[in-house]
């Protein structure tokens, strides 16, 4: 693992993760972090984002719905 998480590495792993790009990671600059499906998910696929997602010490993770 070399990654460093940030924005556009982490989508790069959604992409091989999920298997598809309709979402959007935004960075809040408030120490959260907001994923947003752009396309109808699964429950697994929330689970995934959870389990996936780097976040550093006190980042929250903030995962949205269309």
């Amino acid at each position: 693992n070399i990654s460093t998480g940030n924005i556009n590495q982490t989508k790069e792993i959604f992409r091989l993760v999920l298997n598809h790009d309709k979402f959007k990671v935004i960075d809040n600059k408030d120490m959260s972090v907001t994923f947003k499906f752009l396309t109808r998910e699964s429950y697994s696929d929330k689970i995934l984002v959870q389990l996936f997602f780097p976040l550093p010490a006190g980042v929250s993770l903030i995962i949205e719905s269309m």
